[in-house]
């Protein structure tokens, strides 16, 4: 056996022979798709959570009035 070819053997071995923390680095990648994903999902549903929720305090401010959703959001947008 040569010495380039000890050495080949040996680089296979050093770079591809050893997986200690393989699952660690898939757990991680795993987590952070999902984070991507909630944190994708908070952005794209932000809008309908904001007007939901505008439209319920507007329904507890007018008590047992019948309560309009269009005219509550125009009111919570005009007050902030």
């Amino acid at each position: 056996m040569t010495g380039s070819t000890y050495l080949l053997i040996w680089l296979r071995a050093r770079v591809f022979g050893s997986e200690r923390g393989a699952n660690l680095v898939e757990y991680i990648l795993i987590i952070s798709v999902l984070a991507v994903g909630v944190i994708g999902s908070i952005g794209f549903f932000r809008s309908c959570v904001v007007a939901k929720t505008a439209e319920t305090g507007c329904q507890i401010d007018k008590g047992d009035q019948p309560v309009n959703p269009a005219q509550c959001a125009a009111e919570y947008n005009a007050s902030h």
